[in-house]
């Protein structure tokens, strides 16, 4: 983690965000996804997580949260404040 641009910005500005999407079927055309914006500190670990991870990790504090075709019914963007 400590080697990537993503750890390297945030070590540099503090800025954080996380977007994860899915294609849920191509026949319709529906898609799904959340992205999550706000502040972390990149943080080395006094020990990891988990064994043979590393000690470097990102902790997120959420700002701002969208979140697309998630819900039932017709697809729709929802954006949430969250701090």
């Amino acid at each position: 983690m400590d080697a990537t641009r993503k750890y390297a910005n945030v070590l540099d500005n503090g800025k954080v965000s996380l977007v994860v999407d899915d294609l849920v079927s191509v026949d319709p055309w529906q898609v799904r996804g959340i992205e999550i914006r706000g502040r972390g500190p990149a943080v080395t670990l006094d020990e990891p997580l988990r064994p043979h991870q590393r000690p470097e990790i990102i902790r997120t504090h959420p700002r701002r949260i969208l979140t697309w075709g998630v819900e039932p019914g017709p697809m729709r963007m929802l954006a949430r404040n969250v701090g």
